[in-house]
């Protein structure tokens, strides 16, 4: 679900030619228009701030929170249709991410009053109903209605009927199975390849008779030969591709994403060479499979490489078991350098596949490493703890560069992207560049004076900041709240204990103290110092006899400093009535509109069932801090509330 934030402040309905107009005017000066077309209004609205809509002609929102607008919000579903900017003289035009036009009657338009305050439009996602054929049906017509082409992930094959053609030889190797007892076309035996085309052409002229079948104008016997002479072979990569593939499509079964619909035909004859190799038959290696492909004269060079994988997470523990499966670096003369400043944690063991419980606490390259071997004894892989940076250049020198054949860059933030990426540039290394946020992901390899570098290639800016105030006085996404609730668990649980423990280190009360004051030096102002030592002396003070009380108590006021006292501050600050002026136009309007929502004072009463619920969280995260290292029954909140 996407929320966006509208800045609206007026809307006038007005004659002209004997049809209707609506014009919209949004804060800043802007005038935003709509046109009415087969009895039906395009109504335009604008986001101020950075966000991209991101809508289809196809999506549907849902307004809310928009004063003067009611009849829009009692509507609910409406459709969307985006908009386009003319340039060049009207000979152009572009997306606009920055506008949509709503779809309405020209009923509702005539009900609509004036925006008095911002308000905000959520995507609606509409059901939709997959009807599949059966796995029979569809290998005669693999293709759904509004399908033209089978589908390839790579589009350009997709639209040249790459994946009819995939279909037809996947076809052509069940049929060749079925003769054969079975058996797969034998690697790089080209009498079984003949046969398969034979058999693709002969199944293209009995689907040529059916009504509805799948069909091209002729079988690519270029594509039919290299399925069936490799068929047999596997490759690491191409298999983690197919079970990343698989995996998804299991998480697509709860409804969130639509899956796959029929088929999926994928390949990548771009690997194999015009001819077979001539090293390329099989030796009794694990690498067999690779040197199939590539020949054996490939894969020697391959286990002397020497790479340098920056980052050890998610992305890290899928690159670190592709390279132990293929061999890379599985020589003597080979190494892979891994460095990783980070500690596994309990929440890394969802994704970080290499990492086990036994693990937490311990060098995330250290154990990735261990891991890697397990699969491969003989991986040679040098492990790190070390930050890539200007500041361990000593480390990371110029001899370790020089001595690199690639680099593979497994990083969460930008900022270590780009240094990392400039020093591939300086000395002229590849660079293997991917990232990951939720469902959305990307990859490029850099090569040295063949591609753009990363930092060239896009706005490589460190994006998705949450401005502190934003986080603290006005959140309004999920992200917001999250945010917030991860910030007060450091400040209330994380920072509180390593300084009480830095306090009660050292081998005198003197060099601990010494050590405290060091930290303290680096608060900015004298208000966060003293905030820094009154939750340290707190925090001792509770483990030094603590009680169910204490933490009844400490959750207490904790809930009405968050959700009373600073609400109460900020509303006192900026009344409901409050103005604010906009830094640019100079212009007056509404201090609490868009994404600013005037907050309500939330008291604790015990019969609010979502105010009980922070509540209780605060008291078992508070209870386990003071009280037990062990899970806690939920009975800990029935106690509490006995005692209320």
């Amino acid at each position: 679900m996407k929320l966006f934030h509208l800045h609206l402040i007026e809307i006038a309905i007005e004659e002209k030619d004997g049809k209707k107009q609506v014009f919209i005017t949004a804060a800043g000066g802007f005038i935003i228009s709509s046109f009415y077309s087969h009895s039906h209004f395009f109504f335009f609205l604008s986001f101020l701030n950075k966000d991209q809509h991101g809508f289809d002609d196809d999506s549907f929102v849902k307004i809310g929170g928009a004063p003067g607008l009611e009849a829009l919000e009692k509507i609910g579903k409406i459709g969307v249709k985006r908009c386009y900017t003319s340039f060049e003289g009207g000979k152009r035009k572009r997306l606009d991410l920055k506008k949509f036009a709503l779809v309405l009657d020209s009923a509702v338009v005539d009900s609509l009053g004036a925006l008095r305050s911002g308000g905000f439009a959520t995507e609606v996602k509409p059901q939709k109903v997959l009807k599949f054929a059966s796995f029979e049906e569809s290998l005669i017509k693999p293709k759904t209605a509004d399908q033209c082409f089978i589908p390839h992930p790579l589009a350009e094959k997709m639209y040249m009927g790459r994946g009819e053609q995939l279909h037809f030889a996947r076809l052509a190797i069940w049929e060749f199975m079925a003769k054969h007892g079975g058996q797969q076309p034998k690697l790089h035996d080209v009498a079984d390849a003949d046969e398969c085309v034979a058999i693709a052409k002969e199944i293209l002229k009995k689907y040529t008779a059916i009504e509805g079948a799948v069909t091209v104008e002729a079988i690519d016997e270029a594509v039919i030969k290299s399925v069936a002479m490799y068929h047999r072979a596997e490759l690491p990569g191409f298999t983690t591709f197919i079970g990343g593939v698989l995996a998804q499509e299991v998480v697509k079964k709860f409804g969130k994403f639509t899956p796959l619909y029929q088929w999926l035909q994928f390949d990548m004859f771009e690997l194999l060479s015009k001819e077979v190799p001539a090293d390329s038959k099989p030796i009794g290696s694990r690498y067999d499979h690779q040197i199939a492909i590539f020949g054996k004269k490939f894969q020697d060079l391959l286990g002397k490489q020497r790479w340098f994988m920056v980052g050890c997470g998610a992305l890290g523990c899928e690159y670190l078991k592709a390279f132990a499966l293929m061999g890379l670096g599985a020589s003597p003369e080979g190494t892979i350098y891994v460095t990783d400043m980070d500690r596994i944690e309990v929440s890394n063991l969802s994704r970080q596949f290499l990492f086990r419980k036994d693990n937490v606490g311990q060098q995330k390259s250290v154990c990735a490493a261990n891991a890697a071997r397990v699969f491969n004894s003989e991986m040679n892989i040098k492990c790190f703890e070390t930050k890539v940076a200007p500041e361990t250049e000593s480390t990371f020198d110029d001899n370790f560069w020089n001595k690199l054949h690639g680099v593979c860059n497994a990083l969460d933030n930008v900022i270590a992207r780009r240094y990392v990426d400039s020093r591939c540039v300086f000395f002229e290394k590849p660079l293997m560049e991917s990232g990951t946020e939720g469902t959305k992901a990307n990859s490029e390899i850099v090569l040295p004076h063949q591609t753009m570098s990363y930092g060239e290639g896009k706005d490589t800016t460190q994006g998705g900041g949450i401005p502190m105030c934003t986080l603290r006085n006005f959140p309004h996404l999920i992200d917001h709240c999250i945010e917030w609730a991860r910030a007060q668990f450091t400040d209330l649980f994380d920072v509180p204990a390593k300084d009480g423990a830095a306090l009660l280190s050292g081998d005198s009360a003197d060099a601990a103290l010494s050590e405290f004051a060091k930290g303290l030096a680096k608060e900015g102002n004298h208000f966060s110092k003293m905030a820094k030592i009154t939750s340290s002396i707190e925090a001792l003070h509770g483990c030094e006899k603590p009680t169910m009380e204490m933490c009844i108590e400490k959750a207490l006021k904790q809930f009405y400093k968050d959700h009373t006292q600073r609400i109460a501050d900020l509303t006192k600050s900026f009344p409901e009535d409050a103005v604010a002026k906009d830094a640019d136009t100079g212009e007056s309007h509404p201090f609490w509109s868009g994404t600013k929502r005037f907050p309500q004072i939330a008291h604790f009463e015990t019969k609010n069932d979502s105010r009980m619920s922070i509540f209780d969280g605060l008291f078992l995260l508070i209870f386990y801090f003071f009280l037990f290292r062990q899970a806690i029954h939920l009975c800990c909140c029935q106690f509490v509330c006995l005692h209320l």
